[in-house]
């Protein structure tokens, strides 16, 4: 009878064991489930993060690009004409220069004479651009503004003088020592005072002393 009793206990202990085991099991189980999830929502939450990251990233570029297309799409039109490939009216960037409008143009033929042309002089809207040939004798003007005013030396060498009375910014900036803030005084003092009465009067524009007048008094002229 006691051997009976023992082994009954020994049995129920073996049972107690078998559920003490299997519940941890489970747990443990449920654990290791449960830091996989964590982990695999965290590495989904970064690549969020870093996708949402790179779509605004992108969309910043796009506009700074954008921004920046904008800002540089002022331009002017221009003519050229003589000794290029083709000579034609052009629409150029604003800050074009002479070289500019030659290349647009289909460079210049085998008879051009860049002599006495300033390929460094920049252009404004609205002027006309003769490349002269080895062949004239007498070209006339090489560059010529939309108001018919010569703005640039001629294949003689002879300077047709800027009116100052009616020059516009880009025509005097183009005499020697005048720069955009210079020419505007010349024209603002115009506007205020009345026309200049001789050549002399223009050293009466601040930033225009003896030195600079010396510079340009044989380039310029009064009507």
């Amino acid at each position: 009878m006691f051997e009976k009793i023992v082994k009954n206990l020994l049995e129920k202990n073996n049972l107690y064991k078998t559920i003490i085991i299997g519940i941890v099991l489970i747990i443990n189980t449920l654990l290791i489930i449960g830091i996989i999830y964590i982990i695999n929502k965290n590495e989904n939450d970064i690549d969020d993060y870093s996708e949402e990251l790179y779509i605004n990233n992108s969309i910043i570029d796009n506009s700074t690009d954008t921004n920046e297309i904008e800002e540089n799409t002022e331009k002017i039109i221009i003519y050229i004409t003589g000794e290029v490939n083709n000579p034609g009216v052009y629409e150029l960037d604003l800050d074009s220069r002479i070289t500019d409008a030659i290349e647009k143009a289909g460079g210049i033929t085998a008879n051009a004479n860049l002599e006495n042309v300033n390929l460094a002089y920049k252009l404004s809207d609205g002027q006309k651009i003769k490349i002269p040939s080895i062949k004239d004798e007498n070209n006339g003007n090489n560059i010529i503004a939309n108001d018919e005013e010569v703005i640039i030396q001629d294949m003689n060498n002879n300077t047709e003088k800027i009116n100052i009375n009616t020059a516009s910014k880009s025509e005097l900036t183009s005499l020697s020592g005048i720069g955009e803030s210079t020419a505007q005084k010349i024209i603002d003092y115009r506007s205020e005072n009345g026309n200049y009465k001789s050549i002399e009067d223009i050293k009466k524009v601040s930033g225009i002393g003896d030195n600079k007048y010396n510079q340009i008094k044989d380039y310029i002229k009064v009507k």
